[in-house]
């Protein structure tokens, strides 16, 4: 497992120093976390084409050792932008940023960057208003998933008005690129207006989208619609991905917003959930691949009924639900909708099929005509439609038919099937439409064709045949009587490889922490997590520019170190609520208090380090309603440290895991909640 120390900010500026010299561009990295890989642009999105052992030159987005990359095949469609409206005392100026290797970068400018073999910082600058936008890129508590911290700053003189943060992926899992399964989850529970306040402007299925948030993200493919502001689980199967909006309000002068993005991978669906359920994000996206199930019939996208195939035949038939009632008419609906122009044929729940027609339907059409079959080879020897273009019964019909005119003269003989079509459109739905409507669009058809046709052939055919159906009175010219209808037995089902979500094979992982409404770390509740690093004698967790008066949480040990690097000296320690005291505070060995949950300890003079240990075998108070398995503390500090690390105390002992031991068997404890010992699980 390859690991590396997250870069300071001093460590990064003598980084870029080397490489803005010439010839020495630093365009990006390959960072490793367990079984995942990220490929870091300069500039924060993913997918850059670098090179690593793994898998040598390669364009690596989010990629599983063994595996391959989920996001970079087709295009490398991941990125990030940060729009405001910049108020400088009464003079506005919208403007945005953002990066994003397919759908295109602008608006940024300046900027550093750094990394090392597991970590990666970017920094950059909008260059429309003085707002900085910083992604730290580093292994999270849960194996195999990256955290990255992101940090937008106003650093101007003047208020950022609402800031929004988008970022954008699309997912191509292997082995079946271009055909996966998402899942959307938290997104209803976090809406910006919702019940809890979140900060989700929009959510949608477009991994495609622009980056640029001042851009309207929209949807992709057939099942857009339905991924809008939702949660959904294995949306699919399609080419598809996530794209989040989230609003984050007004930063006033030096004020700043951070949130947590997870980049990363599982063996199987149920490692994923596990993993997240270590991490407590917000929202999430999942990205698998699709497996097959055998066949099946392919389904209305709008009624969910199979579609048919027409005998003989490659028109597409719809069964319609006879239980859908236009309520202002009584007559019913046909719902699936007219899409531009068209070709096919619908069949009722009876089997009866019922004609559209070529062409183009717009609002207040009316359609009449006819299928004719021959039962005994199920062809299709006539369709004819008759249409009224403002649907009153008096403007210009035209028509349009496919087959052998001829064959109207025999209407009614020989065996042969006729059904008639009774269909009216609002440009959007199918109505059935009254008897008489029909009567008085065929005889408006009957003499515009009369008027304009040329060929007497088809003449005399069709005044033979329209004389046969003018028989009769109105209310009867259209009806079922004396006409078998097609039977759904006859009709050929359109059949589909079934797809599915492939819940066994790698499941990877886009989620976020910090955009329900509560900024990470001002809350008991929402604290930092930290990014992970490892040493031989302990596991150290690292909070890089941390601020004060939040809370940090860390995994749960026997006890922790606490320091700050690079200046800096606590002021204040403050225990969680939801375990058994005491704990004992020690500076340089020595111990200078104790505190109970929910008290805080006040050092004077400040200190840089200090030590909280804890003095009950089991500190878990697992009847305290505010039971939990990890310890936030909240801390407040002088000046402005580079970074805060809080180093776990392993308490001597025979059954005590190594850290790297203690690390693999976090998984397994923290996804069952269980902590009784003062032994460490970490995640």
């Amino acid at each position: 497992m390859l690991r590396g120390n997250l870069p300071s900010p001093r460590v990064m500026l003598a980084a870029l120093a080397i490489a803005s010299a010439p010839g020495l561009a630093h365009a990006g990295a390959v960072i490793q976390y367990g079984n995942t890989l990220l490929g870091v642009n300069d500039t924060g999105e993913l997918n850059f084409s670098g090179f690593h052992p793994e898998a040598g030159f390669f364009p690596y987005g989010v990629y599983r050792v063994g595996v391959g990359d989920a996001i970079s095949p087709g295009c490398f469609c991941e990125g990030w932008g940060v729009s405001t409206n910049y108020d400088l005392g009464g003079s506005s100026t919208l403007t945005s940023g953002f990066a994003n290797q397919s759908a295109g970068s602008g608006g940024l400018t300046g900027g550093t960057f750094a990394s090392s073999a597991g970590s990666a910082l970017s920094s950059v600058n909008l260059s429309g208003a003085p707002v900085q936008v910083t992604h730290q890129f580093g292994g999270s508590i849960a194996p195999d998933i990256f955290q990255v911290t992101v940090t937008i700053a106003n650093t101007g003189t003047g208020t950022a008005q609402d800031v929004v943060y988008r970022r954008a992926m699309d997912w191509d899992v292997p082995p079946t690129e271009f055909a996966e399964f998402v899942t959307h989850q938290g997104v209803e529970a976090n809406l910006e207006g919702g019940p809890t306040g979140g900060n989700v402007r929009y959510a949608s299925n477009n991994g495609f989208a622009s980056s640029d948030p001042l851009t309207f993200a929209g949807t992709t493919g057939s099942n857009g619609p339905a991924s809008v502001n939702t949660d959904f689980i294995d949306l699919g199967v399609d080419d598809h991905g996530s794209v989040f909006d989230f609003a984050f309000g007004d930063l006033a002068v030096g004020e700043s917003r951070s949130f947590n993005i997870y980049y990363g991978s599982a063996e199987n669906e149920a490692q994923a959930l596990a993993r997240l359920s270590q991490l407590n994000p917000d929202l999430y996206s999942l990205g698998q691949s699709s497996i097959s199930i055998g066949t099946g019939p392919v389904l209305d996208e709008t009624t969910g009924l199979p579609l048919f195939s027409e005998p003989n035949t490659g028109f597409s038939v719809v069964v319609v639900d006879d239980a859908a009632v236009d309520p202002s008419t009584g007559l019913r609906l046909f719902t699936k909708p007219h899409e531009g122009f068209s070709e096919g044929v619908f069949a009722d729940t009876e089997g009866r099929a019922i004609e559209t027609f070529n062409g183009l339907a717009i609002a207040n059409d009316d359609v009449a005509g006819f299928v004719y079959f021959d039962p005994a080879t199920g062809e299709v020897l006539l369709r004819n439609g008759f249409f009224d273009g403002d649907g009153d019964g008096g403007g210009v019909a035209t028509a349009s038919f496919g087959g052998d005119l001829s064959i109207l003269s025999a209407i009614g003989t020989d065996g042969q099937t006729y059904v008639p079509i009774l269909i009216d459109t609002d440009g959007n739905r199918y109505y059935e439409t009254p008897s008489g409507d029909v009567y008085q669009i065929v005889q408006e058809f009957f003499e515009e064709y009369l008027g304009n046709t040329n060929d007497d052939a088809d003449l005399a055919a069709l005044v033979a045949g329209l004389t046969k159906l003018a028989l009769g009175p109105e209310t009867t010219l259209f009806d079922m009587t004396g006409f078998a209808p097609v039977p759904l037995a006859d009709l050929v089902a359109q059949e589909t490889e079934i797809l599915t979500a492939n819940n066994s094979a790698p499941t990877f992982i886009f989620a976020f922490g910090g955009v329900g409404g509560v900024e990470l770390g001002t809350t008991q509740d929402n604290p930092l997590l930290p990014f992970i690093q490892e040493n031989p004698d302990a596991i150290v967790f690292e909070f890089p520019a941390p601020q004060p008066r939040r809370w940090y949480d860390p995994p749960f040990a026997d006890g922790f170190t606490y320091e700050l690097v690079g200046g800096g000296e606590f002021t204040e320690v403050g225990a969680p609520t939801g375990f058994t005291g005491p704990f004992e505070i020690y500076v340089a060995d020595l111990l200078v208090g104790t505190i109970d949950p929910g008290e805080s300890y006040f050092f004077g003079p400040g200190v840089s380090k200090f030590r909280l240990m804890f003095v009950n075998d089991d500190p878990l108070d697992t009847a305290d309603p505010d039971f939990a398995t990890m310890f936030p503390t909240f801390l407040d500090f002088t000046g402005s440290p580079d970074s805060l690390l809080m180093t776990s105390v392993l308490v001597a002992s025979s059954d005590v895991p190594e850290p790297a031991a203690a690390l693999l068997l976090a998984g397994g404890l923290l996804a069952l909640g269980i902590v009784r010992r003062r032994r460490p699980v970490f995640a």
